[in-house]
């Protein structure tokens, strides 16, 4: 029951992760370096929640620190580059390369947990099997998702979402079934659910963010009508 737990939470942190590096945002990107983290709500708050308990693993071998390797590994695996081409574009981080400014933020927090949750010794134990782990979902994730080049396009990043989020998905879950071969259905990440969530394009964009616009400097018009009025109305003596 705990390892179908920790698959679930496994797969719902990995596809956050994977889905904002995926994006690709329009030069300089919105999202600062330093609010990077604050847009993975999931990953954020299990960072959060991890550390809550301060020294609970006193054993490297325990169930609870095998979980949590698992997942952590999991998350380094997709938080770090999987081909050369991510590890040339990571260099340009500063550019506004989403990955590359994600990369060492995450990893940092990836440290900081497992030094909060058991003691030096164990911690150093823990940090190798995550990185042991991280180059075993390295290897499966290319092995169902090419790793796309500096021409992908959006329809492509979303076929490799979608092979991520299947092919790697179904194979950790047929490893947990201890199954050969994938078995039957699909992950399902519940974002792609949403009946609301649209997928905008550049026009349609533009379009909103001048309604918006014209909306605030007619909001703003009338504001500074209203004090005008009322300045005029009203005596500053009184």
């Amino acid at each position: 029951m705990l390892d179908a737990l920790c698959l679930s939470l496994q797969f719902s942190l990995t596809s956050e992760i994977q889905r904002f590096n995926s994006a690709r945002p329009r030069f300089p990107d919105a999202i600062k370096a330093s609010e990077t983290m604050l847009h993975l709500a999931l990953t954020d708050e299990f960072f959060v929640q991890a550390t809550a308990v301060p020294t609970a693993i006193t054993e490297a071998g325990s169930a609870g620190a095998q979980l949590l390797v698992s997942v952590l590994g999991a998350m380094h695996a997709v938080g770090n580059p999987l081909s050369p081409w991510e590890s040339v574009k990571a260099v340009f981080a500063f550019l506004g390369h989403r990955k590359g400014r994600l990369t060492p933020k995450l990893n940092q927090r990836i440290s900081d947990t497992l030094s909060s949750v058991s003691g030096p010794g164990v911690a150093m134990v823990l940090k190798e099997h995550v990185l042991q782990r991280s180059a075993q979902v390295k290897a499966g994730v290319r092995a169902v998702v090419k790793i796309r080049g500096p021409h992908a396009t959006a329809a492509s990043q979303k076929s490799r979402q979608l092979r991520f989020d299947n092919g790697f998905g179904q194979g950790e879950l047929a490893r947990l079934a201890g199954a050969e071969q994938n078995l039957e259905g699909a992950m399902v990440d519940l974002t792609e659910l949403k009946p609301d969530s649209v997928a905008f394009s550049s026009g349609a964009y533009e379009s909103h963010v001048e309604t918006w616009s014209a909306g605030q400097k007619r909001t703003e018009e009338l504001e500074k009508g209203a004090r005008a009025m009322l300045s005029s109305m009203v005596s500053p003596e009184d």
